[in-house]
This record gives C-alpha cells, sequence and structure tokens, in this order.
C-alpha cells in the first residue's frame, strides 16, 4: 500500500509534450488570461520546471565587465514576468500532487527523470529534522542525467550510476569522488573519499560504498578526453573538406593532410574563422554598446550643451547592437607554409580556412568620388589608386586613411612612408578613406558666422551707448 513505482524513459529527446504542455497552458488559463501567443508553441512544462529550480539563482548578464547574457539586452517586459510567474506556480502545484494528479499521471511518461523525482525530493528536504539528515544523494559529471536522487535503502555508488543512466563514453572508471557531510556534537565537516569506479560497477562490495544522506558523487573525465571535433579546410587545397582532429593539432599539420595548397592559391588572402573569436567579439560589440549609452547619457547631463539627439542616438545604438561578428583570426599562411612554427597555431573545434585563388586587384572605398577596384600594378603607390577612384571627396578625412591588408590586419600609413618596402600595397588590399566626422558644410558653417557677427554688432552697439 502506498507504493509507487516511477519506471524513466531511456532517452528523453524523442519524446512528443505537446499533450503536456496543453494541459499547462489550460491550467494557467484557468488563473489568468495569457496575454497574446507569446508562449503559443514552447515547452511550457519545461520553461515553468527550469524557473522553479532556478529562481533562487542570481542571473547574472554581466560578468567582470563582459555582457554575458545570450538574449537581449533587455529584460522580459512586465507581462511575460507575470505569464511566467503563473506557469511557474502552476508547474509546482502540478508536479506537488503529481501522484494524486490523474489527468496529469496521464502525461507523465513524457517526463524526464528531474520532473518525475521532484514531488518525492521536495518531501524528503520537507522531512529533514536537525540530528537526522534529508535523504538525498547528488550524481554530476560523467552521468548521463545529473542532479538529485532520493537515498534508497542500502543504496551504494553502482545503484546511484545505475539511476543517473550509467556512465558516458568519457567517464573516468579508475577514479571518481564521494563527498560525504559528517556532523557531530563538535560541527560539521566535509570528507572527500575516493571510490574505483570500475571495481565497484563489477560488483566489488569493498569498493562499492554505502551512501548516506546527502552524499555527492563525482565522476570525473578521462584525462585528454575530447569529444568529435572537426575543421574545415575550404578553395585552393588539394583535397578540401572537413577533418577530425585531435587535441594540440595545428593548422599546418590539417593543411599537409589536405595536400597542401594548390598552383593557385593566394596565401596572403587566406581568411581564417573562429568560432570562440566570433563570441568574444559579440560580447565587446554589447560593451561598447553600453559604454556609448552611458556617454550618450553622460553628453545630455554635461556642461558643453552638446544635447544629442535621443531618437539618433537610440538608432545609432540599436544598428550597433545589430553589428553580427565575424570572428576572423589574423594568420600568417605564407610563414606557416615555408615551416616557421612561431606563426602556427593549434586548432579549435568548428575553425574554418579558406584560401582564396590568386588576387589581382585593390579596392578602394569610403569617402571617394567612385569607390571601385583597380587591378594590382606593382608600384603604384596608395595616393595614385586614391586618384584613379575620383579623389577623396569633400567630407573625407584623408589624414586617417587606412589600409585592411588581405589577410585582415590593419595598415596605418604615414605620408612620409607610403613608399616604404614594409607599406608596400599587395593584391588583394583594400584602401579605406573614412568619413570626418566633425565636418560641417557651408550652410551650417554661414549660419555660425553670421550668428557671431550678429552678437558682435549687438556687443559693439551695446558698448556704444554707454
Amino acid at each position: 500500500p502506498r507504493d509507487k513505482l516511477i519506471i524513466f524513459n531511456f532517452s528523453d529527446d524523442s519524446i512528443n509534450r505537446y499533450e503536456l504542455n496543453k494541459l499547462v497552458k489550460e491550467r494557467v488559463a484557468k488563473v489568468t488570461s495569457l496575454t497574446g501567443d507569446s508562449l503559443l508553441g514552447s515547452d511550457l512544462f519545461k520553461a515553468g520546471f527550469n524557473d522553479l529550480q532556478n529562481k533562487r539563482l542570481n542571473k547574472r548578464t554581466e560578468l567582470a565587465g563582459i555582457v554575458v547574457n545570450d538574449g537581449s539586452s533587455e529584460g522580459p517586459d512586465e507581462a511575460q514576468k507575470v505569464e511566467q510567474e503563473a506557469v511557474t506556480a502552476e508547474v509546482s502545484k502540478m508536479l506537488t500532487n503529481l501522484f494524486d494528479d490523474r489527468d496529469l499521471v496521464k502525461y507523465s511518461y513524457m517526463m524526464n527523470r528531474s520532473e518525475l523525482l521532484y514531488p518525492v525530493i521536495s518531501k524528503l528536504n520537507a522531512q529533514a529534522r536537525a540530528g537526522r539528515s534529508v535523504k538525498i544523494v547528488a550524481v554530476s559529471g560523467q552521468v548521463r542525467h545529473e542532479g538529485m536522487y532520493p537515498l534508497s535503502v542500502n543504496a551504494s555508488v553502482s545503484s546511484l550510476i545505475e539511476a543517473a543512466g550509467g556512465l558516458k563514453e568519457g567517464a573516468y572508471t579508475a577514479r571518481a569522488e564521494l563527498t560525504r557531510t559528517i556532523t557531530d556534537a563538535t560541527g560539521s565537516s566535509i570528507v572527500h573519499k575516493t571510490v574505483d569506479l570500475t571495481s565497484a560497477l563489477q560488483g566489488n562490495k569493498a569498493a562499492d560504498l554505502l551512501l548516506e544522506g546527502r552524499d555527492i558523487l563525482t565522476v570525473m573525465t578521462t584525462p585528454d578526453w575530447q569529444e568529435h571535433q572537426t575543421v574545415e579546410i575550404r578553395g585552393e587545397v588539394k583535397f578540401p573538406g572537413v577533418y577530425n582532429i585531435r587535441r594540440g593539432e595545428t593548422l599546418q599539420d590539417v593543411i599537409q593532410r589536405a595536400g597542401g595548397f594548390t598552383e593557385y592559391a593566394y596565401l596572403p588572402s587566406a581568411v581564417f574563422v573562429r568560432e570562440s573569436v566570433r563570441k568574444q567579439e559579440q560580447m565587446e560589440i554589447k560593451k561598447l554598446a553600453d559604454q556609448l549609452r552611458r556617454d550618450i547619457a553622460t553628453r545630455g547631463v554635461s556642461k558643453d550643451g552638446n544635447v544629442v539627439n535621443y531618437a539618433d542616438a537610440q538608432l545609432m545604438l540599436k544598428d550597433l547592437e545589430g553589428i553580427k561578428a565575424v570572428g576572423r583570426l589574423v594568420v600568417d599562411l605564407p610563414a606557416i607554409s615555408v615551416g616557421i612554427t612561431q606563426a602556427d597555431l593549434q586548432l579549435e573545434d568548428q575553425d574554418i580556412l579558406y584560401v582564396p585563388s590568386t588576387k589581382q586587384t585593390i579596392a578602394v572605398m569610403g569617402e571617394v568620388q567612385h569607390a571601385s577596384t583597380h587591378r594590382y600594378k606593382e608600384g603604384i603607390t596608395l595616393d595614385q589608386y586614391l586618384d584613379m577612384s575620383g579623389g577623396a571627396r569633400k567630407r573625407a578625412d584623408e589624414d586617417r586613411t587606412y589600409v585592411i591588408k588581405a589577410d585582415g590586419s590593419v595598415m596605418m600609413p604615414k605620408r612620409s612612408m607610403w613608399f616604404s618596402s614594409e607599406d608596400n600595397l599587395q593584391p588583394g588590399d583594400t584602401i579605406i578613406v573614412p568619413l570626418d566626422t566633425e565636418y560641417k558644410d557651408n550652410l551650417t558653417l554661414w549660419s555660425q558666422v553670421t550668428q557671431i557677427i550678429y552678437n558682435t554688432a549687438v556687443a559693439v552697439a551695446t558698448i556704444s551707448g554707454l
């Protein structure tokens, strides 16, 4: 009597939770009216359960000055908060009364282990008393289903791993760590015990330690273990494609596996893209937007009186936040190709190298009369390429003209150095003439001059009348 049998799914990924979410929405609708269809089609039960699990956690959007949230920089509006609170409250009520809720029990096959065990864990937490530890154990690391589990009678390390779905492929079975809380008259202390998982799973009673309340088992990852990692080589190599890599493998190693470069490859224009660099660049863009927002606010209350138009500032910030980072990493492929180890770099998962064919052009962009691309000719200077594009426009800031080299690096030439060997243009380079942001057109300048003359005349007339 009063026994409850819970049978877990082997895998939670293939379960259709449509009916379960439909039940949640029907019950939430009885309590409050959901505004719009913002939650339509989402996993309401999962959203409510995750919020229930994380409600005590402080959701940080910034870490050490770097924005770390993946979503919008703005938090949920009031309507979304009301919806989420309603869903969380209803999911909590449903899970607490899971075994007495006949409608919900019908859909219990759709729930994962943490959701099925929630009412049991909640009851065990409520039963904990002074001098009697809570009958809950936890497992983390390389198991299929991490989390908290009820402490069963004569539970051992092997039974906890079995309840967690078994070990993952990369689990280190030679040693695991069991953390135990010991409470006595002098106080509470934490001890760590080493567990031989290989022996424990083979039925060795001495290694298969019995568990106590509040025990935490950590299953470690095999040293130097790595999941499936790949890089892609495109363009002018003999065997382009996707290559599996091992830890520590370098770009030169994979290029050799790809058969080397073809005779048409132009190494200075190679493009190397890395996902981790892209993410960091995206964080820096968000950080720059936040800084610009603070600068605009400061300018608005500063003494100089140069108040920035709020609507224009918001449009500028929106454009800035909408910029997508590229993640291009500058690599010296010519140096790598001749075996210079200092130029080589270790590869990461999802790296992409593109080796283009021979480039024979120089592009001129920005504030020039006619932005265009010209055929590269050895010996032609930067000034001559600008003249070939009609010269700089009136609003151009010629002193800040720069060159984006074919490999992605930036060169800031000086007038006295345009003819030096180290600043020579190469095929694939792009010349950028930026806009002079301090430029004033004649009308604006004339208005200001007229105002100055008028004020001066008024001042002279006033002085003459004294």
